[in-house]
């Protein structure tokens, strides 16, 4: 604590009364930015119109310049579970998002999985850590690293369902 106070050139009490600990810190550095962008993917998502791959794709894209904006602290943090908080705190924000876009375009929700919370939160969860597996390979390859590529492999691994509704 006394490092992390003093490299940001404040004392205890000044943190302490924004954070309560440097993971509540992290949290509220990074998440406010997730918010924002799982803000858009919802307004994006509500409009009917926008194909499904087009809100993927700009939601893919928003989140890759936020990844090469905070790179130092996603490459120190998300390697070997180096930081189980920012797992925690990056495979909550995509299930969060999965389960919003499901929310807004009920029309991904396979049958069988229709009226079922749990599992819904289970398959969202799943894809949500799946995809920090794919932040991670993409990490450990050596810089400069290809946005592209990200974002190929990120639309490879959604399961067919969250792309293609179950109504088309």
């Amino acid at each position: 604590m006394a490092e992390l106070t003093r490299a940001a050139g404040l004392n205890r009490t000044t943190f302490y009364n924004h954070a309560s600990s440097p993971p509540d810190a992290l949290e509220q550095a990074l998440f406010g930015e997730l918010d924002g962008m799982r803000a858009v993917l919802s307004e994006k998502a509500a409009d009917l119109s926008m194909p499904l791959e087009q809100v993927w794709g700009g939601v893919t894209r928003d989140f890759l310049g936020y990844l090469e904006r905070y790179e130092d602290i996603f490459t120190t943090g998300l390697l070997d579970g180096r930081s189980p908080i920012l797992t925690r705190l990056v495979g909550h924000h995509f299930t969060t998002a999965i389960v919003l876009l499901l929310d807004t375009r009920p029309s991904l929700v396979p049958p069988d999985l229709a009226g079922d919370e749990l599992a819904l939160v289970a398959h969202s969860r799943f894809v949500g850590l799946g995809i920090i597996g794919v932040l991670q390979t993409w990490l450990e390859s050596a810089p400069p690293r290809d946005p592209d590529a990200l974002a190929r492999i990120l639309l490879s691994v959604l399961p067919a369902w969250l792309k293609q509704p179950t109504d088309a």
